[in-house]
């Protein structure tokens, strides 16, 4: 802080800044290109559905992916979700909760909660009233 404010501080605040080199809307061809490119990622958005970013384009995703795989593989104990197909009563509010659109009531009925695109933010387990899903640390 000393050297910050020592060299002046914030002098100006310019908004614009990089608008000239960066994407000016200027000239109609530029505008053009603009739309088009918000255009093209509505349209990405609409084809995708929910969190289409984050399924097909975010590079965190692949980690998280090769991550959870050496988990597994390993079998170091890690935040799991489980499910007791016992105690659901087939309300699929699971369904409507999960952000990244997974089939959680299908995981549910097979047993199987793991799933390469789950983020494990437990929002599953949180919307199912008879708590037919747990979220935990877990071995394999």
């Amino acid at each position: 802080a000393y050297l910050f404010i020592g060299a002046g501080g914030i002098l100006a605040v310019d908004p614009f800044y990089g608008t000239v080199n960066g994407l000016s809307i200027t000239s109609f061809e530029t505008l053009m290109i603009a739309v088009f490119i918000f255009l093209g990622i509505f349209a990405a958005a609409f084809v995708l559905g929910r969190r289409g970013f984050c399924r097909v384009v975010c590079p965190i995703a692949g980690l998280m992916i090769v991550g959870r795989k050496i988990r597994n593989a390993v079998g170091w104990p890690a935040l799991r979700l489980a499910a007791d197909a016992g105690r659901c009563i087939g309300c699929e509010r699971c369904l409507k909760a999960c952000p990244m659109g997974l089939d959680v009531h299908g995981g549910i009925r097979e047993g199987d909660m793991e799933s390469a695109e789950c983020i494990l933010c437990a929002a599953c387990a949180d919307a199912c009233p008879e708590g037919a899903i747990t979220y935990g640390i877990r071995g394999r």
